[in-house]
């Protein structure tokens, strides 16, 4: 079984930093998302198939950001 890992984060070396140290895993597969709008699409892509979502709470395009 491959776990599917969800990184949401406007800062692209703390998701490129989180993604090489989760995917060092053989059966772990990492999606990026930098923004709100980009991870609704990929959360539609995949069907919300997720085992677990990284989120930053404080994206600049979220309502709270």
């Amino acid at each position: 079984m491959k776990y599917k890992v969800l990184i949401i984060d406007d800062s692209v070396s703390i998701c490129k930093s989180l993604s090489e140290l989760i995917s060092v895993d053989f059966y772990i597969e990492t999606f990026i998302a930098k923004s709100l709008k980009e991870s609704a699409q990929i959360l539609l892509q995949e069907k919300g198939h997720f085992d677990i979502i990284l989120a930053d709470l404080g994206l600049p395009d979220a309502p709270n950001g």
